[in-house]
């Protein structure tokens, strides 16, 4: 021994080993702890002696929050607070805790209610409405949910099924003897507990009754009496972050426990949907949401129908913003073409003002050139009538009856012409007139002695006029009207030889149908379809003024106005008016004689 080694005081050598902890909730009694716990514990501890494993009791009231900090790495809980961690914290199960003589590890604990023999008011699970009850904590899995599941099911309200509630720290024995003194109508105990008391003499056989005792289908399957049904029973679970190997290190411990002189092993049960319905029965746990009336709690209960509703209302917000923005967009679209409309109507009013203007003064201009003729004649009586007097009074040989016929034909002559000069004024300030009877074939005739007066080029005319053609118009427009068309014609002969223009003026049923055919080149289809366009509506643009002319004024008679190609050459322009029967002139009445009296 080295110097100075026997005066050290003897100090504990560290111990490096990692450290895992193992939880185990507070629902638990202490004899659960020691007969379960304990024995698992050292089991676990001399198969992996390369870990260090301590035991950290933890609260169930709030087994997440108590999980996350206690920072333990495995678990022993109820089946029912294994099931809501499952499911928020992500806790994996390894085994479950089974009653010796237990086929089915999901089938292992249930709950019994107990009253005295002598209470033969109480037979039913009905009758126990109302009555005291005692139970270990609110929270232990079969001592008091499971108890309440079988209430649930059984169509009461759990909540205030009894009428007195009392709980006590040990299931054993404080349910037990405080139904025994009387202090409380009902006991709840875990399954297999009153046997156990029974047989170890803690209480005579037959000195507690059991509510609601449920019979198993297989006796031999489950031999403890029951009054619920029956659920997994403790569970040993691995937290999220438990290392792989360690959690399988463990589970093999567990699953290959010598079976020794204890009434229970450590099994796999895997199915614990009837936990998850028992939860969802009570409105607790994962469920608890079930229950609550706050906002998240109507959201948590409904979200499933809230979700749809509230997308559904989104999607209508967008729709409804949708469809003002559309609208927006349509109206103003509409207020724009509405305007622009508005301008382009303006426009074509200005427009049709100046080629109403244009044609005003196109119609003038022509008129002018064919009243010049009319008016030849009128001033030349005047003024011949007017010499006759002059040197009939320079002579001294005027005589009164010769002084009043010049007079009064100087007087018709200007009549004549002052009638001619006002037709024109009228029709250029648009005071027409109504239409009055006019012999049609006069107005031809004269249309063609005017354009061959006033022809550029000479041209050969050929007419056919029927007399006597009467309809009613304006003498001057329907002048005006076949001139032009002569007039057209006449243009569209000028560069071809022998050019001819045939006029022809017939009748056709109640028709008088006037014809100006030429013999000028072959008429395209372009050209015609502008013709066409022409005959539809009034445009100056590419075909000069006078078809404009000659279509206003047939619209104002209510004449058709068409346009054809010839089989050879040339084109042939046809207008047809309604004809009237001539009115008879009153030198046209002709007075019989009068025979003689006798």
């Amino acid at each position: 021994m080295p110097a100075g080694a026997a005066g050290l005081p003897n100090l504990p050598i560290p111990d490096s080993r990692p450290v895992v902890k193992i939880g185990v909730f507070d629902t638990f009694g202490t004899s659960f702890v020691n007969e379960t716990v304990d024995p698992t514990l050292a089991v676990i501890q001399a198969k992996l002696p390369r870990y260090r494993f301590e035991l950290d009791v933890i609260a169930a009231s709030n087994p997440e929050d108590a999980v996350k900090s206690s920072g333990v790495d495995f678990f022993v809980s109820s089946a029912g607070v294994y099931s809501t961690l499952e499911r928020t914290v992500g806790a994996r199960h390894i085994a479950t805790r089974r009653q010796a003589g237990v086929a089915d590890p999901a089938r292992s604990v249930g709950a019994v209610f107990v009253v005295r023999s002598d209470r033969k008011d109480l037979k039913t699970l009905a009758d126990l409405k109302g009555k005291s009850v005692v139970a270990s904590q609110k929270n232990d899995f079969s001592g008091w949910q499971v108890a309440m599941g079988e209430i649930a099911k059984s169509g009461f309200n759990w909540r205030d099924f009894f009428g007195k509630q009392d709980f006590v720290i040990y299931q054993l024995p404080d349910v037990v003897t405080d139904v025994l003194a009387g202090t409380s109508d009902i006991g709840i105990l875990t399954t297999c507990a009153l046997e156990t008391l029974e047989n170890d003499g803690w209480i005579e056989k037959g000195a507690l009754r059991v509510i609601n005792e449920k019979a198993d289908p297989h006796p031999s399957a489950y031999t403890c009496r029951r009054s619920t049904d029956l659920y997994p029973d403790a569970v040993f679970a691995s937290v999220a972050g438990a290392k792989p190997d360690l959690v399988r290190d463990v589970t093999v411990a567990l699953l290959t426990m010598p079976p020794g002189n204890r009434s229970w092993d450590w099994s796999v049960a895997s199915d614990y949907l009837a936990v998850d319905h028992l939860y969802k029965a009570l409105m607790i746990g994962p469920y608890a949401y079930l229950n609550d009336m706050t906002p998240y709690g109507i959201w948590k209960r409904n979200q499933e129908i809230i979700i749809p509703i509230i997308a559904l209302f989104l999607l209508l917000i967008a729709y409804e913003l949708r469809l003002h923005y559309l609208v927006k967009k349509r109206t103003s679209e509409l207020s724009t073409a509405l305007k622009e409309k508005e301008a382009a109507e303006d426009e074509a009013k200005r427009s049709r003002e100046r080629l109403s203007r244009l044609e005003r003064s196109g119609v003038i201009s022509q008129l002018s050139s064919m009243i010049a003729h009319e008016l030849k004649q009128p001033l030349a009586s005047i003024l011949n009538y007017a010499n006759g007097l002059a040197q009939l009074a320079k002579m001294g040989r005027s005589t009164p009856e010769q002084t009043g016929f010049a007079v009064k034909s100087i007087k018709t002559e200007a009549t004549r012409a002052n009638a001619i000069v006002d037709r024109v004024r009228a029709y250029a300030k648009h005071e027409e007139g109504p239409l009055t009877e006019l012999d049609l074939s006069d107005v031809s005739h004269k249309a063609i002695r005017t354009f061959t007066r006033n022809a550029l080029t000479p041209v050969a005319v050929s007419d056919s006029i029927e007399p006597g053609i009467h309809v009613m118009g304006h003498e001057l427009e329907l002048e005006l009207l076949t001139l032009n068309l002569i007039r057209n014609a006449g243009d569209a002969v000028k560069d071809v030889p022998d050019p001819l223009i045939r006029v022809t003026l017939t009748r056709d049923g109640g028709k008088a149908v006037f014809q100006v055919r030429d013999n000028g080149p072959v008429v395209t289809d372009a050209v015609l379809e502008k013709l066409t366009e022409i005959e539809e509506s009034v445009k100056p643009e590419g075909l000069g003024l006078g078809l404009a002319i000659v279509r206003d004024i047939a619209d104002r008679h209510g004449a058709s106005l068409s346009f054809r190609r010839n089989d050879d050459t040339g084109l042939t322009a046809e207008m047809r008016i309604d004809m009237v029967e001539p009115k008879p002139r009153a030198s046209d009445v002709k007075t019989e004689p009068k025979g003689d009296a006798s």
